[in-house]
């Protein structure tokens, strides 16, 4: 089983952000982090392999030279080998551009599975993994929660949820992506050995020249932040002041 995890260098979420003049969002801090539902398909990836007995993970990212800190952090946790698709640190791709750097990568590499983590947090298009599957043409499903082996080696067994919270039970003959959101399983934390290894490890990178262009099939027109709805209010002064101040509030709105 050789299985490729696509993970993303995000925003670190505890961290402000805040638009740039040119609309970029940019955060207050140089603060950032793997995407948590790609730690997800990371562990399910290598929980796989450990069910099967064999078999590899290996990671790859698309981004600015600072993205690398997310291949090793993938390299940590227990993927045998990682390929960095540097761009420049200005450059905002589309997904539809993303998967195709992505997918240009994978389709000569003779992976079974390769799996994803159900959206971003940044942007949360949730769009990369399935575009990597049609360009690719391979079968593909969305919000896995968990995945294990079945009688047939050239097949997986997935459980995903569907809307409502009903959950399915799919057989997936490989081939296959999958992208994955939090199930039952808590994605590992590095220990010291592996993080120390993981900084030494030599990273394949995909240089300009290997990288597939593809035609934009969307455009960013622009980016807002959200509008103010309403504002809390905070009361003040002993707790019989608070309880006095909040009953005439709910009695001033007839709530009370």
């Amino acid at each position: 089983m050789k299985i490729l995890v696509c993970v993303k260098q995000v925003p670190d979420p505890e961290v402000d952000l805040e638009l740039s003049p040119e609309g970029r969002v940019v955060t207050k801090r140089d603060s950032f982090v793997m995407n948590r539902l790609d730690e997800y398909a990371m562990e399910e990836a290598l929980c796989l392999c450990e069910c099967l007995g064999q078999g590899t993970v290996e990671a790859v990212t698309v981004g600015p030279e600072r993205a690398e800190a997310t291949l090793r952090r993938a390299l940590a946790m227990g993927a045998s080998h990682g390929i960095f698709i540097p761009v420049d640190d200005g450059r905002v791709l589309t997904s539809h551009e993303t998967a195709s750097l992505i997918a240009s990568v994978a389709k000569d590499k003779g992976y079974d599975l390769i799996m994803c983590g159900v959206m971003s947090e940044d942007e949360m298009a949730g769009a990369v993994g399935p575009m990597i599957a049609g360009i690719l043409d391979i079968p593909w499903a969305t919000s896995v929660v968990s995945l294990g082996k079945t009688p047939d080696k050239n097949a997986v067994s997935i459980q995903r949820e569907g809307e409502g919270g009903v959950q399915e039970t799919v057989e997936f003959t490989l081939p296959a992506l999958l992208t994955v959101q939090s199930g039952t399983r808590q994605p590992r934390y590095p220990n010291l050995t592996n993080m120390l290894r993981a900084n030494k490890q030599e990273i394949e990178e995909v240089g300009p020249v290997a990288q597939s262009p593809s035609k934009p099939l969307e455009q960013i027109v622009g980016t807002t932040l959200p509008k103010q709805k309403g504002q809390g209010i905070f009361l003040e002064g002993s707790t019989n002041e608070k309880a006095r101040e909040l009953v005439a509030i709910l009695k001033e709105r007839a709530l009370l």
